[in-house]
């Protein structure tokens, strides 16, 4: 099987990437826009450059993690997808599996994480990868797998994970609960704020209209979001002021250190970084306006959301209305 053809299997069951997703607990994707992805409301998504080395990366990690341990590692360069021998929606397309002679073969996930991101692994594994790993024990029946993570391209860490039967019953259950109850009977799952990409995909453009809200959650998500926003606006404010006393105390240092009487040592830095480059359009639409029409381009636009509370003016009573009047 090519990629394209595995792309194009993606809609018939749920796979291990979007096992987390599926449960709510993934950063990157959420319940909706998987639910969207299946049903084909949503179009094949584009490949990133993160993803590309990604995959270019995971016989390189695999091939490591079998030099580390010693273990015989398989790769499933021709992306071989299995399915769950019970729950025919449960699908997974393994990385690699490692052949342990005690423990039998196990699955290994392999990932390839910036160096931006490496305070995620400071405790270990994030649960969503965790989750990935179990549900592909789950479909392949194996007892034990592996998460290999090349960090920053020079950290490599390898993390092998027993067979958790409890937490794969839970991850059977909210998966078969989405397919059965939001994909197969065209349900959309709630939105949460991981959905936000998803609905500016689905609705990218406004009709213009008019209408009123009226159930008693939205309303509540509408005073939560002003709340929340107010609590940002003030944070923000306070950060400002405490940046404006620090910078005032150091003047025309780079650098400041300070000793808290606990113990704790912090560093401070206020130096000079290069100014960016810019192009100024305004000045080449003067000079060259032949080229800058013909070179301009307007971009696809967005929707801008913003909340506001607009206050209703009071009618003022019929009585009170008379003793104005008399």
């Amino acid at each position: 099987m090519n990629r394209e053809e595995w792309l194009a299997g993606r809609h018939t069951g749920i796979g291990a990437s979007e096992a987390a997703a599926v449960l709510g607990l993934s950063r990157y994707k959420s319940p909706l826009e998987v639910y969207l992805e299946k049903i084909g409301e949503l179009g094949p998504q584009d490949d990133s450059e993160r993803m590309y080395w990604g995959r270019k990366l995971e016989a390189i990690i695999a091939q490591e993690y079998g030099i580390r341990t010693g273990l015989t590692v398989s790769l499933n360069q021709d992306y071989t997808v299995l399915t769950h021998p019970v729950h025919e929606w449960m699908r997974c397309t393994l990385d690699a599996i490692a052949y342990d002679s005690e423990k039998g073969p196990g699955n290994v996930q392999c990932k390839n994480v910036d160096r931006f991101s490496a305070h995620e692994w400071a405790d270990g594994v994030p649960e969503e990868y965790l989750i990935q790993v179990m549900h592909e024990m789950a479909v392949a029946g194996f007892n034990w797998g592996c998460l290999a993570v090349l960090i920053g391209g020079n950290q490599f860490h390898a993390y092998e994970f027993d067979r958790d039967s409890e937490l794969i019953d839970l991850i059977i259950e909210r998966e078969e609960h989405f397919w059965k109850e939001n994909v197969m009977k065209k349900i959309p799952p709630s939105a949460t704020g991981a959905s936000i990409e998803a609905l500016s995909k689905l609705y990218p453009k406004d009709n213009g209209t008019t209408i009123t809200l009226y159930q008693d959650d939205i309303g509540n998500a509408i005073l939560s979001y002003l709340e929340a926003k107010d609590k940002i606006d003030s944070l923000e404010k306070r950060k400002k002021d405490a940046q404006a006393m620090i910078q005032e105390a150091m003047g025309e240092a780079s650098h400041a250190i300070y000793d808290t009487q606990e113990g704790s040592v912090y560093g401070v830095s206020w130096t000079q970084v290069k100014g960016r480059l810019t192009f100024d359009a305004k000045s080449f639409e003067k000079d060259y306006p032949d080229l800058y029409a013909q070179y301009c381009r307007v971009g696809a636009g967005y929707r801008r959301f913003v909340v506001k509370e607009k206050r209703v003016q009071q009618s003022i009573p019929p009585n009170r209305v008379a003793m104005i009047g008399g």
